[in-house]
């Protein structure tokens, strides 16, 4: 708001006609009739030509504060300043659907709209609005400022949206922005247990991994729990973070994907020229004495708590002996170790019968590579079902 100069006479138009009047008496004391103030409710011609005079003055005196406005004009003047010229009043307005509108609405360019009169004016003020408006079923819902070069960001939902009477910086954040890496892997985190968890970071400059400060954590279905701080190793390109007592995490929900994810932290400012190329999850497990869930003769199931012959009493070329593997154990790579126990040993060299073994993988069965021993077959490969044929 401009402010304005001040005043060379404040004085109103009562108070001249006050001080004349008190002026008057005064110096018509000496005078055989003087004259003297009358009660307001009379007039007589004294008062009469005071009033007459405080009007003449209070012209005067307007005239007279209106000389510091009339210097400061000439003085832009002087110096090239123009007086704009009469502009009409302006005004933010807002619109809104009737309540269970259904849909938008759209408000015409020059539409009218009526203020109400100023005090003392019988007449409203109309205004027109300058372009045309469409009005939508939307709903602000949440306003967020973002400065990255402060690394901060802000929340200003409440006050967007009217929940608080307060303004809001729109360019200003007022928390520090949290940067994280979540990270999943979904067949390693789906076992039951996880003793140890392997993290290799393929990168330009694996040494700034290692010395990146990270907390590392895991949801356990109610909140973020911290985890131990991975020992690293550095090879060639590579940055190999190792785990150990390490927690199978709870499913969350990240940018709209639900997973089993860790979270890594990070606590201080990065090298800006690092570059990721690759990450990869590994684990080692050794589960021992697990039995079979389903053993079958061709197409006959096996009750394993007996004693049971794989490949039938009277055992014919392509008779077929099935082991169901645990998925939930056996993973592509893993290393199978199964072991027989024999009620007895038939009277057979090992030149007289020949096993083959397979694994079946999409549909197709393939063959892997073993190493028997006595009583013990030992195999690497991807599990599902094992196939023997005599």
């Amino acid at each position: 708001m401009t402010s304005l100069p001040p005043k060379i006479d404040q004085r109103t138009y009562e108070e001249i006609v006050q001080q004349t009047e008190i002026l008057a008496e005064d110096f018509t004391n000496s005078l055989e009739q003087g004259w003297k103030v009358a009660p307001l409710e009379q007039m007589d011609l004294g008062r009469a030509l005071i009033r007459i005079f405080g009007r003449l003055v209070t012209k005067v005196s307007d005239r007279l504060n209106q000389v510091p406005e009339k210097n400061f004009l000439a003085f832009l003047d002087l110096i090239g300043g123009q007086l704009q010229p009469p502009q009409p009043a302006k005004v933010p307005l807002t619109f809104y659907l009737a309540e269970a509108s259904p849909v938008g609405s759209l408000v015409p360019v020059h539409t009218q709209i009526s203020a109400p009169p100023l005090e003392g004016n019988d007449e409203e003020i109309i205004f027109e609005t300058e372009q045309e408006l469409i009005v939508t079923t939307a709903q602000l819902k949440a306003v967020f400022v973002q400065k990255p070069s402060q690394n901060k960001y802000g929340d200003y939902t409440l006050s967007a949206v009217g929940k608080q009477e307060q303004s809001f910086p729109i360019f200003l954040g007022d928390r520090p922005i949290d940067h994280s890496l979540y990270i999943t892997c979904p067949e390693i985190f789906n076992l039951p247990e996880l003793s140890n968890f392997i993290l290799t970071i393929e990168t330009n400059n694996p040494q700034s991994i290692a010395n990146l400060s990270l907390d590392w954590s895991y949801w356990n279905g109610q909140g973020w729990q911290n985890l131990s701080s991975p020992s690293s190793t550095i090879a060639e390109n590579q940055c190999i973070l190792n785990f150990v007592n390490i927690k199978v995490p709870a499913v969350s929900e990240i940018n709209g994907k639900s997973e089993k994810w860790l979270q890594a932290k990070l606590n201080s400012s990065p090298d800006l020229s690092l570059i990721i190329n690759e990450i990869k999850g590994s684990t080692q497990i050794n589960q021992a004495n697990l039995l079979s869930e389903v053993c079958l003769y061709n197409d006959t199931p096996l009750d394993q708590s007996k004693d049971f012959s794989p490949f039938g009493e009277e055992p014919q070329l392509n008779d077929t002996f099935y082991i169901a593997l645990h998925d939930t154990f056996v993973k592509p790579n893993a290393n199978i170790t199964l072991t027989f126990e024999l009620s007895h040993i038939p009277n057979l060299q090992s030149s007289d019968i020949t096993i083959t073994w397979e694994i079946e993988e999409q549909g197709e069965w393939k063959a892997i590579v073993t190493k028997e021993s006595e009583n013990q077959v030992w195999m690497n490969s991807s599990p599902q079902l094992i196939k023997n044929s005599p």
